[in-house]
């Protein structure tokens, strides 16, 4: 009966070192996919972020031609005009675009119509006078 026995307790120390030995591989791979996820997750994060920078500079770029500058340069602008003082307020050629050439347009257009009307005022009073 011992040999059976021994016979049997040899084959089930076997059995547990293949176990053992196996386990030991499966965790070796379980530790380098880990890594290489850990490796792939901190290098999508990396992209992600680069991504989101370049994003938030390139809106923040549309933003700024589609106002034509600083939005509290063009702020000043408009504080200035509806205040009547339309001196200084020039066409940039670095920024004219959006609000900003809108604005200098207007004024353009404003210093036009009231060169033509104290034109037409004059005429008129050579007119009266004549």
């Amino acid at each position: 009966m011992k040999k059976i026995a021994d016979g049997v307790q040899a084959g089930l120390n076997g059995l547990v070192d293949r176990k053992v030995s196996q386990a030991k591989i499966v965790a070796t791979s379980n530790k380098v996919t880990a890594q290489s996820v850990t490796y792939l997750s901190i290098g999508v994060l990396g992209l992600g972020i680069i991504v989101a920078i370049l994003l938030g500079f390139w809106i923040v770029r549309s933003v700024m031609h589609s106002v034509g500058g600083e939005p509290a340069e063009v702020c000043a602008i408009a504080e200035r005009i509806a205040a009547g003082d339309i001196r200084k307020i020039t066409r940039d050629k670095k920024s004219d675009s959006g609000i900003r050439r809108a604005i200098a347009a207007s004024v353009i257009a404003s210093e036009y119509g009231r060169g033509a009307l104290e034109s037409s005022r004059a005429a008129h009073r050579c007119r009266i006078i004549f």
